[in-house]
């Protein structure tokens, strides 16, 4: 297993979704990244998480949208399904100390679904060398664990993205170490500044 001074997350899509200004705007933040942390002589992977758990649809092959990604000129070094994340929520809310918050998710997947939060969460843990995925999580299975995370995100992402940090800290796991950029508004066609949660780069 290798490791990277950052792991970069850019380009969520659900599979019931169509390749769109979204995309585009978060590659074209993704990329200032890369560039950044080229420039600060820094390692990194790059990442992509598609959303296949909820939809109805499965209408997006993840090999044709990494094929999109690359040609729109930032492809990236792992891809993952979230539907694979769930073989994971057990082992994650191990690590949940706060027992409300634990009980309280344990119901939700007793139920047969896990939230989007949890999944999420499962997913920073695993970049951050926390939880070791099944070998079906990535593709390629050799991924790169990391101590710093940064998500690119669209806006609409906010709200879940908070979530998705309280849970973390209710796991222990430093939140100091991950970074959201967001960009846009709630509505998609507007792109604005970004605007950071979560720690700046030390670079």
């Amino acid at each position: 297993m290798k490791q990277t001074d950052y792991s970069i997350e850019f380009a969520r899509i659900f599979t019931d979704q169509e390749f769109g200004d979204e995309q585009r705007g978060s590659i074209s933040l993704a990329r200032e990244v890369v560039q950044e942390l080229q420039k600060n002589q820094r390692t990194y992977g790059t990442y992509v998480l598609i959303y296949d758990y909820n939809p109805k649809t499965q209408s997006l092959a993840g090999s044709d949208y990494i094929d999109e990604l690359d040609r729109e000129g930032l492809r990236p070094n792992y891809w993952a399904y979230e539907s694979t994340l769930a073989a994971h929520c057990r082992e994650f809310l191990k690590l949940v100390t706060e027992r409300k918050v634990r009980k309280s998710y344990e119901r939700y997947t007793q139920e047969g679904h896990s939230p989007c939060s949890l999944l999420t969460a499962i997913w920073y843990a695993i970049r951050l060398g926390k939880i070791e995925p099944s070998t079906r999580v990535f593709t390629p299975y050799e991924y790169s664990t990391t101590p710093r995370l940064i998500n690119v995100l669209p806006r609409k992402y906010e709200e879940s993205e908070q979530k998705t940090l309280r849970l973390l800290r209710a796991a222990n796991i430093d939140v100091d170490s991950i970074e959201t950029r967001f960009f846009g508004t709630d509505d998609k066609a507007h792109y604005v500044e970004p605007r950071f949660v979560g720690s700046r780069p030390d670079w």
